[in-house]
C-alpha cells in the first residue's frame, strides 16, 4: 500500500464526516507519514504500523460522535490494529500479539487485508481444531487398541509371550562379566 492508497481508504471511510473534520484528519496523517519518512523510515513500515486506514477511521468516527461507552470495542490508532476488551485481548500494545493476532494476520493477508475476525469466529475456530485433534486422537488410540485386542486374542500372540519370557527367564546369560 503507497501512501495515496491509504489516504484515498481513510477518506473513503470517513465519508460521514463533515468535510472540515475529514480534511484536518488527513492532512494530520499525510503529514505524519511525510514526518517519519523525512526521519530516516520507510513509507512501507510506518504504513504497516499506521494500518488499515479502515480502523483509523472507525476510531475517528467514534470520537466525533461521542462513543465512550466502556463496553464498545477499542480502537488502538497508534498500531491501526482492533484492541478486543475481554477474554480476545489481541492488541499489539498489550505484549504481544500470542497466537490468535498471528493467525488473524495471516488470514487477513489471504484476503488482502480486507477481513476482520469477530468474537464468535475466534470461537467456532478453537471448537473445530480441538474436534480435529480428538478425532485424529481416537484414530491413533482406535487403531493402537484394535491391534492390542488382535493381539491378545491371537493363541500365536501368547505362544510368543511365553517363549520370550522362557528365554528371558532361563536361558539368557544374567553373569556379568
Amino acid at each position: 500500500m503507497t501512501k495515496y492508497e491509504f489516504l484515498e481508504g481513510l477518506s473513503a471511510a470517513l465519508g460521514d464526516l463533515p468535510s472540515g473534520q475529514r480534511q484536518e484528519n488527513l492532512r494530520y496523517y499525510e503529514e505524519y507519514i511525510d514526518r517519519q519518512v523525512l526521519s530516516g523510515r520507510s513509507e512501507e513500515d510506518v504504513l504497516n504500523e499506521l494500518g488499515d486506514p479502515r480502523w483509523i477511521a472507525m476510531t475517528i468516527l467514534d470520537a466525533a460522535s461521542g462513543n465512550t461507552r466502556v463496553d464498545e470495542t477499542v480502537y488502538d490508532a497508534g498500531s491501526g490494529q482492533r484492541a478486543w476488551d475481554g477474554w480476545n485481548s489481541w492488541s499489539r500494545e498489550a505484549g504481544g500479539q500470542g497466537i490468535v493476532g498471528w493467525f488473524r494476520d495471516k488470514v487477513s493477508a489471504l484476503f488482502g487485508g480486507h477481513f476482520e475476525w469477530q468474537p464468535w469466529m475466534v470461537f467456532a475456530l478453537i471448537i473445530v481444531v480441538l474436534m480435529i485433534f480428538f478425532m485424529i486422537l481416537g484414530a491413533i488410540f482406535g487403531f493402537f487398541f484394535r491391534v492390542l485386542f488382535w493381539l491378545v486374542r491371537n493363541p500365536a500372540f501368547w505362544a510368543v509371550m511365553v517363549a520370550l519370557w522362557i528365554y528371558y527367564r532361563f536361558f539368557r546369560n544374567n553373569n556379568p562379566k
